[in-house]
């Protein structure tokens, strides 16, 4: 199966997400065709290889307002277009070239929830909430929903989020155990 992963970052951009990124297609890529799709950070090679996935870093610019940096990237629809995947997994929220895309790709898709819906502290939970408010609406067209944590899916369906769509894939992935 070919599978993509796209976020706006990765490696050596180091959060939760590219932890978490890695570690799944590291796993995946023992059975499956994985490839991350990402944006292009300073200093890193357009087309790379670890521990059995490929990676491939598409031309971006960023804005430093903010931790992590506002990311606008272009051709992001077209790259997964090219590969030709059975299914895409997005796992970002936050940036809307990579938003669009999102919601236009036709194909096999689903989301990763990293973050509880609407999170953040002071000025930055308003802004959290309005753009996780306006993304619902895009997630109708994703065929799937996997959440971090049950914590996380909780919350999703404490927000009216259909219990049957959403799933449950920890981090720590090797060892997990599919079970009720």
């Amino acid at each position: 199966m070919k599978i993509i992963e796209v976020n706006p970052f990765y490696y050596p951009y180091s959060g939760g997400i590219e932890h978490r990124i890695h570690n799944i297609s590291k796993y995946l890529a023992k059975k499956h065709q994985i490839t991350i799709l990402t944006s292009r950070l300073p200093g890193t090679d357009e087309i790379e290889y670890k521990d059995g996935y490929k990676i491939i870093r598409l031309p971006s610019r960023y804005i430093n307002v903010y931790n992590p940096p506002h990311v606008i990237t272009k051709g992001v629809k077209e790259a997964i277009d090219r590969l030709e995947p059975d299914v895409v997994n997005f796992h970002y929220r936050w940036a809307r070239s990579y938003n669009e895309p999102a919601r236009e790709y036709e194909g096999n898709k689903v989301f990763t929830f990293h973050n509880t819906f609407g999170e953040g502290a002071g000025i930055t939970r308003i802004p959290s909430i309005i753009n996780d408010v306006l993304w619902q609406r895009s997630l109708v067209k994703f065929a799937h929903i996997s959440c971090v944590s049950r914590f996380v899916k909780d919350d999703l369906v404490i927000r009216g989020f259909d219990d049957n769509r959403l799933d449950v894939i920890p981090n720590g992935i090797e060892g997990h155990k599919p079970g009720p």
